[in-house]
């Protein structure tokens, strides 16, 4: 493939660079996440132009690639929030499981 076709791909001409998490990082994450209701998977991709500006590319929601340079620390944080959140739904039907096994015993 050419190079000019590299930018279809992901590939080749572009850069992939960890970001302080500064105030205005956070804002665009924060009013992104609650897109569709609220998103608890959600990264937003940067596009740093060559007049210093940054512009959205597009934001994704469980659909998010992770970085091999994190990928341990990504799996850890997607792990533990899935615990948790099944943890939340399914709160209810253990609290009524116990009380029925109370009950029969």
């Amino acid at each position: 493939a050419n190079g000019a076709d590299e930018w279809k791909r992901n590939t080749g001409v572009t850069k992939h660079e960890d970001l302080d998490m500064t105030p205005f990082y956070s804002n665009i994450l924060d009013l992104a996440g609650q897109l569709f209701g609220g998103l608890d998977i959600v990264t937003v991709d940067l596009l740093a132009l060559v007049d210093g500006s940054e512009v959205i590319l597009e934001i994704n929601d469980s659909a998010s690639g992770f970085d091999d340079r994190h990928i341990d620390d990504d799996h850890r944080v997607l792990a533990n929030l899935v615990a948790n959140r099944m943890s939340e739904s399914f709160k209810d039907e253990y609290s009524k499981l116990e009380v029925s096994n109370a009950e029969s015993a």
